[in-house]
């Protein structure tokens, strides 16, 4: 059959009929298979989006971002008294060497930044207003918290201002300026690129003078004597601050006065000059430092020389800052071991089931005194054991406060055989456990204030100092705990040629010797060798000291070594969580000590025995400086490389992984309760442990801080000088 134009015509309507079907079967296609899928898509799309109205809960309005805002303020006022109140509590802690102090007031100071010198036809009554014109504490904020002022009511002075003035006095490291109003004049300490603007435009720096950058010329002011000049300043400096060359020269010269001071904040003798608190390797003298390499104490020594700077050509800015914080922390240590022993010699009132304060008794760990004043120089004691085993009263002294504003006082030594165990009697049932007895005062006692027993080697809580690591990470100063050993320490300022990490590639801490996941330690290969070098500055300071420094503070991991007696264990680790540098303890281990810590001078009579008020303490004699176990070894040479300080055998720093926590194959530490003190002497070595705790302590950034800016600038560069 032929296709043709005549035979589509003449058959058109049985062609039109199979071309209807034909599509007719296409749309059937569509509405059956393509149309439900689109269909199925679109409801699926519309419910995801009904779904995101129909199932919020809390939904976000105008009115809930003005109270986020509110509570944002709140916490920021909040953040603020914190950092108010913790450097508050650091003010005492922060200290520079006296002459420096005298010279230089580092706190309260105020430091000269620009000295404007007006023209002579200048008047006083058009100058800028002094700034800030008072410092009465800020007003509080509105209870809603709207446009909160941290320092309401907080009594902050301001920490930079402006003030004008007739120049009165002109010193090369300072300038007095008078007021305009005739008040007193103030005085303005130099600072290292002060900028000092003359009428006929900035001065001109002196190359000679390597204190000034350009554009400065602080002598120039001598020329100005009798102008008004206007003086921006900044009060007290903030930790990293430059120092001039003069300042720096004092401080170098009055650095080692305090470093006595340090040692003494631990109390090494006691109120007859008896030994007390040693420490390690180095018999306390009042007139001699240990060496500077010690292991309890590391402090400046150029050359050998005790406390003398290298300031040959160099600017010991930054390094005096790092000497500094070391004497803060060291002392304050130092002084959370002679707390530790306070917790332990003074006596607290005993109180009744009612708790009310029983008249004239009083207990502390070992003893629970009544005492009764018969006449203004008699006292009657009662005194009673209170441990579980016996004690002798003829070797143990106390002093009481005979008057509340008085000073402690010695009283007679109480004679008599050793009191039996807490709760012994005799066979009639007459308790065993106490004794008492009358003596004659060489002082006259209005009443009883106070009552502290005098400690001795045997009877302290903390006996022996042994070393103390303070941010560092070598083979022998381990600062980190097992916790923190993963961070890498920092510099102050983070070092502009350091290399950052390609993106997307995991950042890896710094290999400092610390431990490594859960296996084991890692550093230095297993059987000998130190593991990686603390960085140290020209004089032999800890660079990279820091976990981390915020605008708010600075957090230094320490570590410390002591021999304690373990029934005191509790009292020692309290006493390092209450302190202002906010010790936060991240590691604690104990082992038994089997060897003594007795003094070589012990049970030798003292010098003098007064029973007056005690003004201080009197001469010690020699002490031998070998103890029992041998030398300090090294924490990374057998075995264990990189192991903290203190998990060795007692009586060495040869680690040999003994109940060091994560060490593969050996034991954890297990830790040693119970047990009572021995002060008899006898049972001297069992009674003691060797304490290792490691932690952070923060110190803290002035308040305010600088307007503007971060307290200090952490990573910011300082001028050049």
């Amino acid at each position: 059959m032929k296709m043709d134009k005549e035979f589509l015509l003449k058959n058109k309507f049985w062609v039109a009929l199979a071309g209807s079907g034909a599509l007719t079967l296409l749309a059937l296609f569509m509405l059956l298979v393509v149309a439900p899928k689109k269909i199925s898509a679109l409801e699926k799309a519309k419910k995801e989006k009904w779904d995101e109205f129909t199932k919020v809960t809390d939904i976000k309005n105008d009115r809930f971002v003005e109270e986020a805002r509110k509570k944002a303020d709140r916490e920021k006022v909040r953040e603020t008294e914190v950092w108010v109140g913790a450097y508050g509590g650091q003010k005492d802690v922060v200290t520079f060497p006296p002459a420096f102090t005298t010279e230089f007031d580092v706190n309260n100071g105020l430091y000269a930044i620009e000295v404007t010198v007006h023209p002579k036809d200048a008047k006083p009554a058009d100058l800028p207003a002094d700034e800030p014109k008072d410092e009465a504490p800020a007003k509080a904020a509105p209870k809603d918290g709207k446009d909160a002022n941290p320092l309401a009511g907080l009594n902050v002075q301001s920490s930079a201002g402006r003030f004008t003035g007739r120049l009165q006095e002109f010193d090369a490291e300072w300038i007095a300026v008078a007021d305009r109003d005739k008040g007193p004049p103030k005085k303005f300490y130099k600072t290292p690129n002060v900028k000092v603007s003359l009428p006929g435009g900035t001065a001109g720096g002196d190359e000679k003078d390597k204190d000034k950058g350009p554009g400065t010329a602080f002598a120039d002011l001598a020329k100005s004597t009798g102008a008004l000049v206007t003086v921006a300043f900044e009060r007290g400096r903030y930790f990293g601050d430059p120092w001039t060359l003069e300042q720096r020269r004092v401080y170098a010269e009055s650095y080692k006065s305090q470093l006595h001071g340090v040692l003494d904040e631990a109390q090494p003798l006691n109120e007859l000059g008896q030994t007390l608190v040693q420490f390690r390797g180095w018999p306390y003298d009042k007139k001699a430092l240990p060496e500077p390499s010690s292991r309890f104490f590391h402090y400046v020594a150029a050359e050998g020389k005790q406390g003398v700077w290298d300031l040959a050509d160099k600017d010991i800015s930054e390094e005096i800052w790092l000497a500094q914080e070391d004497v803060w922390v060291y002392r304050e240590l130092f002084r959370l071991v002679k707390k530790a022993n306070d917790y332990v010699a003074n006596f607290e009132p005993v109180r009744d089931a009612k708790g009310k304060t029983v008249p004239g008794l009083f207990s502390n760990p070992y003893w629970q005194l009544e005492l009764k004043l018969l006449a203004p120089k008699q006292l009657q004691v009662k005194i009673t054991n209170r441990l579980s085993r016996p004690q002798r009263i003829d070797t143990t002294r106390f002093l009481i406060k005979a008057d509340p504003k008085g000073p402690l006082q010695l009283i007679p030594r109480l004679d008599g055989e050793p009191l039996a165990p807490a709760g012994a009697k005799d066979d009639k049932g007459v308790p065993r456990d106490t004794a008492e007895k009358t003596l004659d005062l060489t002082f006259t006692a209005k009443g009883i204030a106070g009552v502290r027993q005098m400690l001795t080697w045997e009877t302290a809580a903390v006996k022996r100092i042994d070393q103390v690591a303070l941010g560092t990470v070598g083979a022998d100063e381990w600062a980190h705990s097992h916790r923190s050993s993963h961070q890498a320490l920092r510099p102050l300022k983070k070092k502009e040629a350091e290399t950052k990490p390609e993106e997307g590639a995991e950042k890896q801490p710094q290999d400092q010797g610390g431990m490594k996941g859960s296996g084991g330690m890692k550093g230095a290969p297993q059987g000998g060798g130190a593991t990686a070098e603390i960085p140290r500055t020209p004089n032999g300071l800890a660079s990279d000291r820091y976990l981390d420094v915020t605008p708010q503070a600075r957090r230094i991991p320490v570590g410390i070594v002591l021999i304690v007696d373990q029934a005191h264990v509790a009292r020692v680790q309290t006493a390092f969580a209450d302190s202002p540098l906010r010790f936060l303890t991240t590691q604690v281990m104990l082992h038994r000590y089997p060897q003594s810590v007795r003094p070589s001078n012990a049970g030798a009579p003292a010098a003098s025995d007064p029973s007056t008020p005690v003004a201080g303490v009197g001469p010690m004699g020699p002490m031998g400086s070998n103890f029992p176990g041998g030398g300090f070894g090294s924490m990374g040479s057998k075995g264990a490389p990189g192991v903290p300080p203190g998990m060795q055998k007692a009586g060495g720093f040869n680690p040999t992984g003994r109940g060091i926590p994560g060490l593969e194959g050996q034991p954890g530490a297990s830790p040693y309760g119970g047990g009572t003190p021995s002060p008899g002497g006898a049972d001297e070595p069992e009674s003691n442990a060797e304490l290792v705790i490691y932690g952070i302590v923060a110190l803290y950034e002035r308040f305010p801080p600088r307007p503007g800016g971060s307290t200090p600038p952490p990573d910011s560069a300082q001028p050049k000088q």
